[in-house]
């Protein structure tokens, strides 16, 4: 009967956390009637069918998390803390540039140092060669919001923080999920501010545990695949160095495989001396290689804002499901235009 009772208890506070949720959503809302796009009131339409769902999922979230036993079939493999406090929409500013990577890199204990130009060959590497827009001293700039961001303690007195992104459309593949570059943005927004007075990540890093993302219209929780949090996003950094931590088992998820992590080749790149790539080459599947990996595409993707010409690098999964492979530059291999064809 405890049990049952509460149940029952937690039914209550999750009815009454996604009214209160439906109350405001009905204080913000368009009315679709007076939107005289056509297809902006479809999504208008579409968005109020689905509200009182979503809200309820992120009603369900918001008291299941604040249970001791979250995240429930996980709790064997993570602790996520007690939740202290929550900011919403949590502003931030990052500031880095390859020297930033490189500390981080150097703090690995035990590794063998690199140079700044051996890790930028590297990183190259990780994401198939640069773009044109490359430089020795590229400095990238992130700023955005975090929709939730979660302060929360272990029961040994350890601060941790979650991070949380919503999403209203459709559910990502296991593999975007692990490796989404907002998540990845989010890391370095917290690892990098703009005022840290350093090379390298802030001392004042807070310790992240989970990264997750929330699809609020099929799932009650975080990360969801099977069970809640088994999708979370590894940390990118650990006291001052990229992750050399092993992979956290989740249900149903017991290896690293959705990492995203290249091939290697066996001969390093040029300009990397051979004792530092086969470091490199013992990280393979790795969480620090995979580090690496995300990162250099945040790179590779400032690069490319200054590049004025760019080569298509289709990943598997975008293969497997464009829809206009026909046209696609990146599938096709040229660029069609009423004008002209050109190879891409």
């Amino acid at each position: 009967m405890p049990g049952a009772v509460a149940a029952e208890g937690a039914g209550n506070r999750i009815a009454a956390v996604s009214e209160r949720l439906m109350a405001i959503y009905r204080s913000l809302r368009r009315d679709p009637q007076t939107i005289e796009s056509p297809t902006d009131r479809y999504a208008a339409l579409q968005l109020d069918r689905s509200a009182e769902t979503m809200m309820t999922h992120i009603a369900t979230y918001f008291v299941n998390g604040c249970n001791p036993a979250y995240p429930f079939r996980n709790a064997e493999y993570m602790s996520v803390g007690a939740l202290e406090r929550v900011e919403c929409e949590a502003e931030f500013t990052a500031r880095f540039d390859i020297d930033d990577m490189l500390a981080a890199y150097n703090a690995i204990p035990g590794i063998e140092p690199m140079t700044s130009g051996e890790l930028l060959a590297v990183m190259g590497t990780l994401v198939g060669g640069w773009p044109e827009g490359i430089c020795d001293d590229l400095t990238i700039r992130l700023s955005g919001r975090i929709d939730r961001l979660e302060h929360r303690r272990y029961q040994d007195g350890r601060e941790a923080v979650r991070l949380i992104d919503y999403k209203t459309g459709r559910k990502y593949a296991i593999t975007q999920i692990f490796n989404d570059l907002q998540l990845v943005c989010y890391q370095l927004g917290l690892a990098f501010p703009e005022d840290r007075g350093c090379v390298g990540p802030s001392p004042r890093m807070p310790y992240i545990a989970q990264s997750g993302l929330f699809f609020v219209r099929e799932d009650d929780g975080p990360s969801r695949s099977r069970e809640v949090e088994s999708l979370h996003q590894p940390a990118l950094l650990r006291n001052g160095a990229w992750n050399t931590e092993p992979f956290t088992l989740r249900y149903c998820f017991k290896d690293p495989q959705y990492l995203e992590i290249p091939e290697l080749p066996e001969t390093p790149p040029a300009g990397v001396r051979a004792a530092a790539w086969d470091q490199i080459v013992r990280l393979r599947g790795s969480q620090t290689l995979w580090a690496l990996t995300m990162v250099a595409r945040v790179f590779y993707a400032a690069a490319a804002s200054r590049s004025s010409l760019l080569i298509a690098h289709p990943t598997p999964d975008h293969v497997k499901h464009c829809r206009m492979k026909a046209s696609c530059p990146a599938c096709a291999g040229e660029l069609n235009t009423v004008y002209e064809t050109r190879q891409a």
